[in-house]
Protein backbone atom coordinates (compact mmCIF):
# COMPACT_ATOMS: atom_id res chain seq x y z
CA UNK A 1 0.00 0.00 0.00
CA UNK A 2 0.73 3.42 -0.88
CA UNK A 3 0.18 5.18 2.10
CA UNK A 4 -2.46 4.94 4.77
CA UNK A 5 -5.19 6.74 5.66
CA UNK A 6 -3.55 9.28 8.03
CA UNK A 7 -1.39 10.02 5.30
CA UNK A 8 -3.91 11.10 2.67
CA UNK A 9 -5.95 14.58 3.86
CA UNK A 10 -9.29 12.39 5.32
CA UNK A 11 -10.85 15.90 4.54
CA UNK A 12 -10.14 15.25 0.59
CA UNK A 13 -11.40 11.46 0.58
CA UNK A 14 -14.24 12.87 1.85
CA UNK A 15 -14.75 15.59 -0.07
CA UNK A 16 -14.10 13.28 -3.48
CA UNK A 17 -16.56 10.40 -1.55
CA UNK A 18 -19.23 12.62 -1.33
CA UNK A 19 -19.06 13.88 -4.96
CA UNK A 20 -18.78 10.14 -5.95
CA UNK A 21 -21.85 9.88 -3.76
CA UNK A 22 -23.77 12.92 -4.94
CA UNK A 23 -27.30 10.60 -6.41
CA UNK A 24 -27.46 9.02 -2.85
CA UNK A 25 -28.40 10.36 0.54
CA UNK A 26 -26.50 13.75 1.25
CA UNK A 27 -26.06 12.29 4.93
CA UNK A 28 -23.83 8.57 3.41
CA UNK A 29 -20.73 10.09 4.53
CA UNK A 30 -21.55 11.23 7.65
CA UNK A 31 -23.48 8.02 8.37
CA UNK A 32 -20.54 6.00 7.25
CA UNK A 33 -18.08 8.73 9.93
CA UNK A 34 -20.52 7.60 13.00
CA UNK A 35 -20.82 3.82 12.40
CA UNK A 36 -16.97 3.62 11.96
CA UNK A 37 -16.37 5.63 15.23
CA UNK A 38 -19.14 4.10 17.23
CA UNK A 39 -17.54 0.65 15.53
CA UNK A 40 -13.80 0.90 16.27
CA UNK A 41 -13.69 3.74 18.67
CA UNK A 42 -9.88 3.20 20.71
CA UNK A 43 -9.20 0.65 18.07
CA UNK A 44 -6.27 -0.30 15.34
CA UNK A 45 -7.55 -0.47 12.67
CA UNK A 46 -6.71 -0.73 8.63
CA UNK A 47 -7.50 1.42 5.69
CA UNK A 48 -9.31 -1.87 4.03
CA UNK A 49 -11.72 -2.13 7.33
CA UNK A 50 -12.59 1.80 6.31
CA UNK A 51 -12.99 0.91 2.39
CA UNK A 52 -15.49 -1.96 3.32
CA UNK A 53 -17.72 -0.29 5.46
CA UNK A 54 -18.26 2.29 3.06
CA UNK A 55 -18.62 -0.10 0.37
CA UNK A 56 -21.38 -1.76 2.12
CA UNK A 57 -23.08 1.20 2.77
CA UNK A 58 -22.89 2.79 -0.63
CA UNK A 59 -24.98 1.97 -3.50
CA UNK A 60 -22.42 1.85 -6.03
CA UNK A 61 -18.68 0.55 -6.47
CA UNK A 62 -16.11 2.77 -4.86
CA UNK A 63 -13.26 1.02 -5.94
CA UNK A 64 -12.17 2.84 -7.82
CA UNK A 65 -12.22 6.01 -6.03
CA UNK A 66 -10.00 4.50 -3.13
CA UNK A 67 -7.77 3.14 -5.69
CA UNK A 68 -6.54 6.29 -6.69
CA UNK A 69 -7.16 7.86 -3.47
CA UNK A 70 -5.19 5.44 -1.26
CA UNK A 71 -3.07 3.48 -3.54
CA UNK A 72 -2.12 5.35 -6.06
CA UNK A 73 1.42 6.38 -6.22
CA UNK A 74 -0.12 10.03 -7.16
CA UNK A 75 -3.32 11.26 -6.02
CA UNK A 76 -5.17 12.61 -8.31
CA UNK A 77 -6.53 16.22 -9.60
CA UNK A 78 -8.74 18.28 -7.56
CA UNK A 79 -11.91 18.25 -9.41
CA UNK A 80 -12.53 22.42 -10.05
CA UNK A 81 -15.25 24.38 -7.76
CA UNK A 82 -18.88 23.18 -8.87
Amino acid sequence: MVGSLRQRPAATIAARTRAKLADQPQDLLVAVLREWTATYRHATVTTEEFTALAGRRAAQPLDALFTAWLHAPRLPELPGPR
